[in-house]
């Protein structure tokens, strides 16, 4: 769903046209409750899933000050902060660095995790997600076996 989203978010910011804004609020109007608690949400499991949709909540929050989506947002923000780490610091689902085509998930966590640091103030985490950039770049490799972040230049 958060792709489709980030979709349909690129043609409303082109176009202003409200009926692209429309669809994207009752989109995620369907996962997240009066309270801002997101229905497919189980932190327990560590489930990254959601994370796409953390934009759209940032998003959605700047343009109606709606504490929903900012308590939303927080709760993707914080099963981030309990993922497991690698001894170097890395996070992850699984605590591990992802090393063959696994790297884009990872850089989506840490575009929400930039976005929601900015949006809430909290300039300290950016010297972790600058970290967590340099440990990809170190570690991960595409799927011929170069620097993940290599053909992002």
């Amino acid at each position: 769903m958060g792709t489709l989203l980030e979709g349909v978010d690129a043609v409303w910011l082109n176009t202003a046209d409200p009926r692209y804004y429309n669809y994207i609020e009752s989109s995620v109007d369907q996962f997240v409750g009066p309270d801002g608690s997101i229905a497919t949400l189980n932190v327990e499991e560590y489930q990254l899933d959601n994370i796409l949709l953390g934009r759209q909540l940032l998003e959605l929050y700047g343009v109606t000050q709606d504490k929903r989506y900012a308590v939303a947002a927080t709760s993707l923000y914080q099963l981030l902060m309990h993922q497991p780490r690698t001894p170097s610091g890395a996070s992850g689902s699984n605590g591990e660095i992802p090393t063959r085509c696994g790297w884009k998930g990872y850089i989506w966590r840490n575009h929400f995790y930039a976005e929601y640091a900015a949006t809430f103030h909290h300039p300290e985490a950016f010297n972790d997600i600058a970290r967590q950039f340099a440990l990809i770049d170190e570690h991960a490799r595409d799927c011929e076996d170069r620097p993940a972040l290599s053909r992002m230049g």
